[in-house]
């Protein structure tokens, strides 16, 4: 667009002339070579270093893996002796040896680095270095276990969720007597952080041999973190909660009823791997989770249920099974019934409940039995023409024999299909496997059905 030059204020402007575009040209063209110059000499600078340090790789290589078993290696001589592409490829070296090599051959790695000054130089970058540079340091000090003290490591690495999550993994890989406590500290912050994937991770090495000091600091301080922080921990808790079953679970039971369907969600799931003992399941309020209005907590509670395994517990399963509304939450619970019955029909003995009495254990088949080889075949799922979707016959099935089983024939509906299934899959130690399984599949073929 030309501008107006009659106007007032445009016109006291300089007009462009010719000279002035040349000028402005010869410019931009002096910066594009510049920088093509120094892209150029920069490539050509790494290439000459890359051809060093590969000169000289075999070396190093050498000279770490003879000296890593020894029991005087003589590090310094070997630093003080080296050049600078020798000592750069042997930090490159160390970064991979140090994750595969165990015992003396790591604590020897481990004196190198230090006769490197990576330790120094990884100290100093904490106190003024870039948050990436952070990382890298606080890298080299989890992959070689050196210590560090937390006010430290408190004061330099509270900048962002993956500098407070890479100072606790330090803590925890260096087996500071205070790596729970203060880990835990910078992993948690004020409460309103997320955890991010590594974070998550050290979390759970923290506390993956005795998950009580969470659940007591959990059971303190929970009602000030934030949602993400409360499903990620009780996430935590799921996994190594197995033998914690004489914890205080006041926060995980207390979150059962919280606002949030995730966070009640998790707390149901949490309360899975300690179910073996009959005392905390009497402590677990599975009627106000079975209730519960939304169908992702009834979900895990299905799949919590079926991991107990005991009597009552399938009982419950089975008649929730039966008045279960979600199409979804019904098949979840009925796959988490067939997970617990193909469970008891492998082992041929009950699950631990002191109140269960099913009679004598029938005996199981083995390989090269008679009876080894009465495992019905898979059903399959047949699409009609007319659209409807049912549940197709196996070859051999009772329905193909023309059987008059009630429980072979076909479902009427979903309901009835939830029904055989559940009276097929967990009324005693020896269900049917083929009803339960066509059965299933009729929900499943149904579910696919409401799905189009």
């Amino acid at each position: 667009m030309t501008p107006d030059y009659a106007h007032p204020v445009v016109s006291q402007l300089p007009r462009p002339t010719a000279e002035t575009a040349i000028f402005a040209g010869i410019v931009l063209l002096a910066l594009l070579i510049a920088v093509a110059v120094l892209t150029l000499a920069e490539s050509v600078y790494q290439y000459r270093r890359d051809r060093r340090r590969d000169r000289v790789r075999e070396d190093v290589e050498l000279a770490l893996l003879s000296r890593m078993s020894d029991p005087d290696p003589e590090w310094d001589e070997w630093v003080a002796s080296a050049s600078t592409p020798e000592r750069d490829v042997a930090r490159e070296l160390l970064d991979d040896y140090l994750r595969t090599v165990e015992g003396t051959e790591r604590a020897n790695l481990v004196e190198l680095v230090r006769e490197l000054g990576i330790f120094a130089e990884a100290r100093e970058t904490l106190d003024g270095g870039a948050r990436h540079e952070k990382l890298q340091a606080l890298g080299w000090f989890a992959l070689s276990g050196e210590g560090v003290d937390p006010d430290r490591l408190e004061a330099t690495c509270t900048g962002g969720n993956d500098l407070r999550a890479a100072a606790a993994r330090v803590l925890y890989e260096a087996d500071h007597p205070d790596a729970r406590e203060r880990g835990t500290d910078l992993l948690v912050g004020d409460g309103s952080t997320t955890l991010t994937t590594h974070g998550l991770d050290t979390l759970y090495r923290l506390y993956e041999t005795d998950p009580k000091p969470l659940l007591d600091r959990a059971a303190a301080e929970g009602d000030e973190w934030g949602l993400s922080l409360v499903v990620q921990v009780l996430s935590v808790i799921r996994h190594t909660g197995l033998l914690a079953q004489d914890a205080d679970w006041s926060f995980v039971r207390d979150h059962t009823t919280h606002e949030s369907p995730s966070v009640r969600a998790a707390a149901a799931q949490a309360f899975g791997p300690p179910g073996w003992d009959p005392a905390f399941r009497e402590s677990v309020p599975v009627e106000r989770l079975l209730a519960d209005p939304h169908r992702n907590v009834r979900r895990a509670t299905y799949e919590v249920l079926a991991e107990w395994g005991d009597g009552r517990s399938l009982e419950l399963l089975r008649e929730a099974l039966r008045t279960e509304p979600d199409q979804r939450s019904r098949l979840r619970g009925l796959e988490a019934l067939d997970d617990n019955q193909l469970t008891e029909l492998e082992l041929g003995v009950p699950t631990a409940d002191d109140n269960r009495d099913d009679g004598p254990v029938p005996s199981v088949p083995v390989a090269g039995d008679a009876a080894a080889d009465t495992t019905p075949p898979a059903p399959t799922v047949d699409t009609e023409d007319d659209g409807e979707v049912t549940a197709g016959t196996a070859a051999g099935s009772p329905t193909e024999t023309g059987a008059t089983d009630p429980a072979a024939a076909e479902p009427a509906d979903a309901d009835q299909a939830v029904d055989v299934a559940v009276d097929a899959g967990g009324q005693s130690l020896t269900p049917d496997p083929t009803a339960f399984d066509r059965a299933l599949a009729w929900v499943r073929a149904d579910r696919e059905a409401s799905d189009r």
